[in-house]
């Protein structure tokens, strides 16, 4: 892997913005196959898309960019001077304030929403990728996590439904929509490793944020800080024993674990720009000497194979190590992000399906961040089996860890932005006033001269 990423040498923006406008795409075209194919529309799929469809149409009626009469008569329905547009959309939209008897009635199957989404796309000028992806936010269908009727359906379905109220009431709180707003706006240089931001006459986002991070992979230092917590971590690899070898001449024998961490995090999902939650993932490379003392690196984010993964020193029981070398861990492709260095982080639409795949884990090798265990809180009765990741994180929903840790990871961000906003003005009025006085000493003495 010779992918190295630096301020001197990003990739251009297009590249980045590319790389998300083709998870669209490829997110479209599973959508389109499953619609085909006859995939399971599941009750939980019925009332997000509804809910989808319901939102967009709001935004753009009151925006006065169409009709909801012309999106009716362009998706194929049979329209006259008598027909109630509000009535014919009933069973294919769901708003805040609907009733459980409205949703029994939505429909059944996904193909009249594909019609939406087109007719959206004509009559907006839209995109009709980006407007079928919308319309299926959150859904899981098309993502091969399609969740099959069970008994244990309805936990997964509440557990998506219950993370996306808790991230909608932070990102309302802490104003994280004005916080991406403003990002995609600024100048700066991400210094993920050391969690810095510094002023640069370079983008802050080179990954093309503004088009959404769903099915997106992408190089943290080519974008803003996204606001995330870990919800659960698992290995990637059986363990790996080597030494490694210090600039003091000493070797240290250590046993390498190469994780991957689950994280929930806040950025724009598709094109609209509107923040909402996602599946993060990382890889995360631990080290334990033989008395079982970690090892913190300093690109912990990472394989240590070189490149964007280099890691140069590491803290062990609060001194600094410096490394002559880095052993070769001979690490896997990192999950979730084909064809990349495990430098890399992805992220992922919350569905059901996908919450089910990640978090089911039947041969206990995930491990749940514990909060509220840790807090020794009283713990809420829980959907899911006691002592599995799931359980920790329905706990922790309830209970709101999760949301405060998730709050506090909010204010960290807007406040690296803030201080970033501050130095980069400091700077501009620095440079302006260095040049206004180059200049003063060449101007005539007659302003008429």
């Amino acid at each position: 892997m010779t992918n190295v990423i630096s301020i001197e040498d990003r990739r251009p923006k297009t590249e980045g913005v590319a790389d998300a406008r083709a998870a669209k795409i490829r997110r479209a075209a599973r959508l389109r196959r499953a619609i085909e194919m006859g995939a399971p529309f599941s009750a939980e799929d019925q009332l997000r898309v509804a809910q989808n469809l319901h939102a967009i149409l709001e935004e753009l009626t009151s925006a006065r960019r169409l009709s909801k009469r012309d999106v009716l008569e362009c998706a194929g329905f049979r329209i006259d001077s008598t027909t109630d547009s509000t009535k014919r959309l009933d069973t294919y939209t769901f708003p805040p304030d609907g009733t459980e008897e409205r949703r029994g009635r939505l429909a059944k199957k996904p193909k009249k929403y594909l019609d939406f989404a087109l007719a959206i796309a004509e009559l907006a000028k839209e995109d009709p990728v980006q407007c079928l992806c919308r319309i299926f936010e959150g859904a899981s269908l098309g993502t091969s996590d399609e969740v099959n009727l069970d008994p244990e359906e309805e936990n997964w379905a509440r557990l998506a439904t219950l993370l996306r109220q808790m991230a909608s009431a932070v990102i309302h709180e802490e104003n994280v929509a004005r916080y991406w707003v403003e990002v995609v706006k600024l100048n700066g240089r991400h210094d993920h490793i050391a969690g810095t931001l510094t002023p640069s006459p370079h983008p802050l986002d080179y990954l093309g944020s503004e088009v959404g991070l769903a099915g997106a992979c992408g190089y943290p230092g080519d974008m803003a800080p996204v606001p995330s917590v870990l919800l659960a971590d698992r290995s990637q690899m059986p363990p790996v024993t080597a030494a490694l070898n210090l600039k003091d001449g000493r070797a240290l024998e250590a046993t390498f674990d190469l994780r991957l961490e689950i994280r929930l995090a806040l950025a724009p999902v598709n094109d609209s720009r509107r923040p909402g939650p996602m599946i993060e993932f990382r890889s995360r490379l631990d080290a334990y000497t033989a008395s079982d003392d970690l090892i913190v690196f300093d690109n912990r984010y990472s394989d240590g194979t070189g490149g964007s993964d280099t890691i140069r020193s590491g803290v062990l029981q609060g001194q600094v190590i410096e490394f002559r070398g880095f052993p070769y861990v001979d690490p896997p492709e990192a999950e979730f992000r084909q064809g990349v260095e495990h430098a890399y982080y992805a992220w992922e639409e919350i569905s059901p399906g996908l919450l089910r795949r990640l978090f089911e884990d039947p041969e206990h090798q995930l491990r749940g961040e514990q909060r509220s265990s840790r807090l020794f809180l009283d713990l809420p009765p829980n959907r899911f089996r006691s002592g599995t990741a799931a359980a920790c994180l329905y706990a922790d929903l309830l209970t709101g860890t999760l949301e405060a840790d998730l709050k506090a990871a909010c204010r960290e961000v807007t406040g690296k932005v803030a201080q970033l906003r501050a130095e980069t003005e400091t700077a501009v009025a620095r440079a302006e006033a260095e040049a206004e006085a180059r200049w003063l000493g060449r101007q005539p003495t007659d302003p008429l001269s």
